[in-house]
């Protein structure tokens, strides 16, 4: 579909000439010739493929989540009784520290669901699990 000189203009300014500049400079950098016609094209088929990866990526949270989630209940020996999101133990070693301190955001997750381990795991942000991979609880 071709577009008119107004639409590309258009197109530009919501995107921002920043955003639209790395793809202009894919044709700028090979020396060719091009509109900025074929540079909106050119982000329109990344955004297509990206949105193929999309889906993957949420398999992958979900996955990651539960299994540091199987972590935890291995290192602090939960059981039915003693579960993850009540096992003192586990609680304790979570740094209080830092803009994004898992702690707190544990505290706000048991807060919304205090019975409710299964509802806790998608509730806490994706920075939660992440830090649940640093070298400092590595050793639990």
């Amino acid at each position: 579909m071709e577009l008119s000189n107004d639409a590309v203009l258009k197109i530009e300014q919501a995107l921002s000439i920043p955003r639209l500049s790395k793809y202009e400079n894919f044709y700028k950098d090979k020396g060719e010739p091009y509109e900025k016609s074929d540079v909106l094209m050119l982000y329109e088929r990344n955004l297509i493929i990206s949105n193929k990866f999309f889906y993957l990526l949420n398999y992958f949270e979900v996955v990651l989540r539960n299994a540091v989630v199987q972590a935890i209940e291995i290192s602090f020996r939960c059981n039915e009784t003693n579960s993850w999101h009540e096992n003192e133990a586990f609680i304790r070693s979570l740094s209080r520290r830092g803009r994004y301190s898992p702690k707190s955001m544990f505290d706000s997750a048991k807060e919304k669901f205090p019975d409710s381990p299964s509802k806790m795991i998608p509730e806490l942000k994706f920075v939660f699990w992440q830090k649940m991979l640093m070298a400092n609880y590595e050793e639990r």
